[in-house]
């Protein structure tokens, strides 16, 4: 048994304070895997739609209620327009996606206006004549038809248009005037990002058919997640988009096409694209044929 000095242990009343401190701090808080239950899924993200103003350079009011509305949205400009590249330069300071929107030959006897592209033209010409409209349009990162419900139904003529901007990175808007359109088809053969527009929302201008038509293009997007609609600064539908865009942005997010554009196809699928053989040749021409029928009254 041993005789050493006992080591003094410490007074209770100093050890109570621990044990109090201890016994009343509060517990980390609980998760659901404490309790054997999967965490909540995160929120589902929104619907995105991407909403495209056609026809922009001439009037210098409709620009500027354009560039003012809630964005982003997407401002397609006709080339060699006398505000062309000022509203280019507003549009891209506000926040918003600046497309060429190219003319090209319709059906109808209708003239699409200066620097279009026509059947007649040879390939070189076509490509010239994209190319110099791109490079006079500062900041843009796609094109689009204008008019064009002739054109766009030609593959040939549509090859050298996707010839001609395949190198420049930018993709290309189908505004499908016309169910025969092939050209997001002949897009996608040549590698290009490409995307088809859903909704014309002016097709006749009146301002409860274009509040109708934009209530349409945000369901469609609640229901596959995505939709794109076209329209134009006419006043009537910059007074609908001005007000009713704020409260539509709390179902739908706005984003620029180019959120929504598909990838390009690999280069070893495009011998099938071209052809429209395979899944994703079939569902290519579903996807161009299966407009409405104001396609053909969109130019």
């Amino acid at each position: 048994m041993s005789t050493g000095p006992r080591t003094p242990r410490p007074p209770c009343r100093l050890l109570l304070p621990l044990l109090l401190a201890a016994v009343l701090s509060p517990s980390p808080p609980r998760t659901a895997a404490d309790d054997g239950m999967l965490p909540p899924a995160p929120p589902a993200p929104r619907p995105r739609l991407a909403l495209v103003l056609d026809d922009l350079g001439w009037s210098e009011h409709s620009a500027a209620r354009v560039v003012a509305l809630p964005g982003p949205v997407t401002i397609a400009v006709l080339p060699e327009t006398p505000l062309g590249a000022e509203v280019a330069e507003r549009g891209h300071a506000a926040g918003h996606e600046i497309i060429l929107h190219q003319p090209m030959t319709p059906t109808l006897p209708m003239d699409p206006g200066p620097r279009s592209l026509s059947p007649d033209m040879d390939g070189g010409t076509l490509r010239r004549t994209v190319l110099a409209n791109l490079d006079a349009l500062p900041h843009h990162v796609g094109l689009s038809n204008h008019m064009g419900s002739l054109l766009t139904s030609l593959p040939d003529p549509m090859d050298a248009v996707m010839e001609a901007i395949a190198p420049r990175g930018v993709y290309f808007l189908d505004s499908r005037t016309t169910p025969d359109s092939v050209a997001a088809r002949r897009a996608r053969a040549h590698a290009i990002p490409t995307v088809a527009r859903d909704v014309f929302l002016d097709v006749v201008i009146d301002r409860r058919l274009i509040a109708a038509a934009l209530e349409r293009a945000v369901r469609l997007a609640e229901e596959r997640g995505h939709a794109v609609a076209i329209g134009h600064p006419h006043p009537a539908t910059l007074d609908v988009l001005e007000a009713r865009l704020p409260a539509l942005r709390k179902r739908v997010r706005l984003v620029p096409v180019s959120e929504l554009v598909a990838p390009a196809a690999p280069r070893w699928a495009q011998g099938r694209e071209a052809t429209g053989a395979g899944a994703a040749g079939q569902q290519a021409r579903r996807a161009v044929r299966g407009g409405p029928t104001e396609a053909s009254l969109g130019e």
